[in-house]
């Protein structure tokens, strides 16, 4: 015969904690009644919820899909019913729910597409139900294209043709200025240096990811040594 699975919430808005004993039955549409059913369940609004989520850290390649296993630990003593979890941040934006298990300590995978922003974010995971809210984040890696490399590649040439004149620059105001100014230049100068270092050190370990945002940072820097 036909089978239909029916999901409902009972209203227990006027009831404290104790036993409670539900019937129920069902009609089909000639009227016919089934045979009475009973489910016994306990009711405590003051219940613990605790839950707590550990998501796996993500790394995927830009343009590509990922998908990452979360373990559900609920540690209150209420199932968790109705639960989903949601990933939301710069990257990944809204992403459908996914349904939790009502047993402790289960897994969910989540995927989600990774666009043309390689670098490294930080993600936030929730989950949440009428009982139940927990949230954490996990680290989001998206490593770089072989085109967005070679882009990163060029960038960092150029990047060392303007070191390489703030260099200049330096060594012609050693010659001319003043203890404190020169100073002061080679402190800018030493900072941006190695911040440049860190750049490349990233890049020559295939860590792209690494260094997204830090090369505009070091043109600035670079524009700004010894305009004090």
């Amino acid at each position: 015969g036909r089978e239909d699975e029916i999901t409902f919430t009972p209203n227990m808005s006027d009831r404290g904690t104790g036993d409670f004993t539900m019937h129920f039955r069902a009609s089909d549409e000639a009227g016919e009644w089934s045979v009475r059913e009973t489910a016994e369940f306990t009711y405590d609004p003051d219940a613990e919820t605790e839950v707590n989520l550990y998501p796996e850290d993500a790394v995927v390649e830009e343009n590509e899909t990922s998908e990452i296993e979360v373990e559900v630990e609920n540690l209150g003593e209420v199932p968790l019913v109705d639960s989903v979890l949601e990933i939301n941040g710069s990257v990944t934006g809204e992403t459908p729910e996914f349904e939790v298990d009502a047993e402790s300590n289960t897994t969910e995978v989540i995927v989600f597409d990774a666009e043309d922003e390689f670098g490294e974010y930080e993600e936030t995971l929730t989950l949440n139900s009428d009982l139940h809210t927990a949230e954490t984040t996990f680290d989001l890696i998206i490593e770089a294209s072989e085109d967005t490399q070679e882009d990163v590649d060029q960038d960092i040439e150029d990047l060392q043709d303007t070191v390489s004149d703030v260099e200049d620059r330096f060594e012609s105001l050693a010659n001319r200025a003043g203890e404190e100014r020169v100073q002061d230049f080679e402190d800018d100068y030493n900072q941006m240096q190695d911040e440049f270092e860190s750049i490349q050190a990233s890049v020559d370990d295939g860590n792209y990811h690494e260094v997204k945002g830090d090369i505009s940072d070091v043109e600035t820097m670079a524009e700004n040594v010894g305009s004090q």
